[in-house]
């Protein structure tokens, strides 16, 4: 009782555990009924049970960044917060080289208690921390690269140039005639 717990795709504090069901409080306020069938047959993770737990983030630096600087700035961050543990000793690794990033990856042990407030403090001073050292995070982009065939083909036989000297001299704001959307507000697409 009182302890949070996960199992399948239920999770919240659970309030009391009767023989057949187990009714339990969402971090949304929402009451749910679970029954013990459910629980039985999934693993179950408790948040609740072991008085630590681990911060673990990944950040990705720019592959420009200096990585020792990157590191001893993210070091820093957790080193200045008192309720990162001292043992086991905060970690900053380079984790992976990524496809738009070298990954650095941040662990810290905290008590329980502490452990969502940390969470969102440090993931909010990283950010602050790396914008000051002029340390860049990037996004992820896709560069497309088209053989001149292909392009050819792709602008309706209009060449670079005389694409570009098109967009330069049509300034107006109407939507131009023609091709589905047109003068249209784009639309979320997922990607």
């Amino acid at each position: 009782k009182g302890d949070y717990i996960e199992a399948g795709d239920v999770g919240g504090t659970v309030d009391e555990t009767g023989l057949f069901m187990t009714r339990m409080h969402t971090v949304q306020g929402l009451f749910i009924a679970v029954p013990n069938s459910i629980l039985w047959s999934n693993v179950i993770t408790n948040y609740s049970r072991m008085p630590r737990r681990r911060f673990d983030l990944l950040v990705g630096i720019s592959y420009d960044a200096d990585v020792d600087k990157a590191r001893d700035v993210l070091m820093q961050v957790l080193l200045d917060d008192g309720r990162v543990h001292r043992s086991p000793e905060p970690l900053v690794v380079v984790r992976a080289l990524g496809a738009s990033s070298v990954d650095l990856e941040i662990r810290a042990w905290t008590d329980r208690q502490t452990y969502w407030d940390m969470n969102f403090d440090l993931t909010r001073k990283v950010k602050l921390a790396l914008d000051e050292a002029n340390i860049s995070i990037p996004y992820p982009h896709t560069q497309i690269v088209m053989s001149p065939e292909i392009l050819e083909k792709l602008s309706g036989g209009h060449s670079q140039k005389q694409i570009g000297s098109e967009n330069k001299t049509d300034k107006s704001n109407k939507p131009k005639s023609g091709g589905p959307g047109r003068g249209k507000k784009p639309r979320n697409i997922p990607a």
